[in-house]
């Protein structure tokens, strides 16, 4: 990983920014933030929800960073599989405090629930397709009637 950066999740105005700057303040850590709009403020640390850059990027041509928290759909060879397991190349990101590492969260799955990250497969398999705050609802179980 070549930088350390974060984003916030503003719980209040349920909004993602990227920060700026930290400080230590009485009250905690705070974050200065920026909005794509340019728009910036100062959040406190029960207002937010830090979350840290990978140092990854996903597949797609834009090349988007990865964050803990996003969504990845994944579009490697277990693809074949897609139809009885329609939620199966979903996962999230998290980190793994025991092995210390940033691992994808699969969702639907049973065995290997939980794979360490990998820049190859991250940049050859995976693209982002959303965030556990602003999409949750790309983690809700599929509907099999």
């Amino acid at each position: 990983m070549d930088e350390t950066k974060f984003r916030v999740w503003d719980i209040e105005h349920k909004r993602m920014c990227s920060v700026e700057d930290m400080e230590w303040h009485t009250r905690g850590l705070t974050v200065e933030w920026r909005r794509p709009d340019k728009k910036a403020g100062v959040l406190f640390p029960d207002e937010y929800i830090l979350m840290q850059y990978t140092g990854l990027k996903d597949m797609t041509a834009q090349a988007e960073e990865l964050y803990a928290g996003d969504i990845l759909k994944g579009d490697s060879p277990l693809g074949a599989f897609e139809s009885d397991y329609p939620r199966r190349n979903i996962g999230v990101i998290v980190w793994h405090d025991q092995k210390a590492v940033w691992c994808l969260e699969w969702q639907d799955v049973r065995e290997f629930k939980m794979r360490p990250l990998l820049h190859e497969m991250i940049s050859r398999y995976n693209r982002k397709i959303g965030n556990i705050f602003e999409n949750p609802d790309l983690l809700e179980a599929p509907n099999r009637s």
